[in-house]
């Protein structure tokens, strides 16, 4: 080690040292600029501190007498027990030797070549440098990781943030519902814009995953529906056949779920633009039909955990809605079940005349 110089970043878990190492390789090179990312003390224990308050304040806002409130809560609640996948006891983000066998792996889907994109940059993950690796002693492995440090400005503040964040866009949800590998974390500050070297580069892949074909098909047949703003007979049907897909039934049959389901979607069809509010509006309407049918009051429908991870990435990279705009963002999520640009412009362009619809009659979405 030559020089440890500033701190690059903070965060709750770990933060992350900009450090200068001799080559091991070569003592007479050029340092090797490094990030070098360690874990926090006691980390377990302000994890679960945390998680405590936030259930506490989910609880409350779930036992709101306001339905909308309490949807929230429910949205929450899914957030943080996705969250505590990865943060809990053995999860990859509180384990950096997991962590590194992750950017191995996402490495494999998150890369394209300059020619392929539209903003002309490359795209590529974080990598680790192995040979600076290798000197972590052994009992430090899990809470230290060694990156290079790269010189690099924000998505959003670059003159090319709408393309970038397009690419951002389009990637993250090919990967999810085409290749079924993804990191549900693709928000703008995962991603590093590196002008030297024209290099777009995908930080944080802590919470990458690999999905099972079924499930994939599954979660995109879903979306191809939830997208469209007025369902035909053939929709309809398709999303009462993912019922157990999407739901977990609990101790309810499965049967009697997408019976409800299929009057609902009758009722109702897409009311929102927003794949998310249909998700959770059919969840809250199946919800409230079943107690009624059980004649339970404490039943309360809930989602695949795999649907709770697709919907989670769809959260996370809508915030990229702010650069690239909304139709990139809905042509790019049209794209990834496989509408072609046409398609998916009279559905955007559908969503507007509903919108429009709703705002003459009175009707806020």
């Amino acid at each position: 080690m030559r020089y440890v110089g500033s701190l690059l970043g903070f965060g709750s878990i770990n933060f992350v040292l900009g450090v200068d190492f001799e080559d091991p390789e070569n003592a007479s090179a050029d340092p090797i600029e490094a990030a070098v990312r360690a874990m926090h003390e006691n980390v377990a224990g302000q994890i679960r501190n945390e998680s405590q308050v936030w259930r506490r304040a989910t609880d409350a806002l779930v036992a709101d007498s306001d339905k909308d409130i309490s949807m929230v809560g429910v949205y929450l609640q899914d957030a943080l027990s996705a969250s505590m996948e990865t943060l809990g006891p053995g999860g990859s983000e509180v384990d950096l030797e997991r962590d590194r066998e992750l950017i191995t792996q996402a490495a494999q889907v998150y890369r394209r070549e300059a020619d392929e994109t539209r903003s002309g940059f490359a795209i590529r993950t974080v990598p680790v440098i192995e040979k600076l690796q290798k000197k972590v002693q052994a009992d430090m492995q899990k809470s230290m990781s060694v990156h290079p440090r790269i010189k690099h400005v924000r998505m959003d503040q670059h003159a090319q943030a709408r393309d970038l964040s397009t690419d951002a866009l389009d990637l993250e949800f090919e990967n999810a519902y085409q290749v079924g590998a993804y990191d549900r974390d693709g928000h703008p500050g995962n991603w590093m814009v590196d002008d030297l070297h024209q290099i777009l580069y995908r930080t944080d892949v802590s919470q990458f995953r690999v999905v099972a074909p079924d499930v994939v098909a599954a979660q995109r047949d879903a979306l191809r529906v939830l997208i469209k703003p007025i369902l035909l007979a053939s929709d309809r049907q398709k999303l009462v056949s993912l019922t157990g897909k999407i739901f977990d039934c609990g101790t309810v049959p499965e049967a009697t779920v997408a019976l409800h389901f299929r009057r609902l979607l009758q009722a109702y069809g897409t009311p929102y633009a927003n794949p998310i509010k249909n998700l959770y509006f059919y969840r809250r309407k199946l919800t409230e039909a079943l107690q009624k049918a059980t004649g339970n009051a404490a039943l309360a429908l809930k989602f695949q955990s795999e649907t709770v991870s697709y919907i989670q990435t769809i959260a996370r990279n809508r915030i990229h809605e702010e650069s690239a705009g909304r139709w990139r963002l809905y042509r790019g999520l049209g794209r990834s079940v496989g509408d072609g640009p046409i398609q998916s412009a009279l559905q955007f362009a559908g969503h507007g005349i509903k919108a429009c619809a709703k705002a003459i009659a009175g009707q806020a979405e």
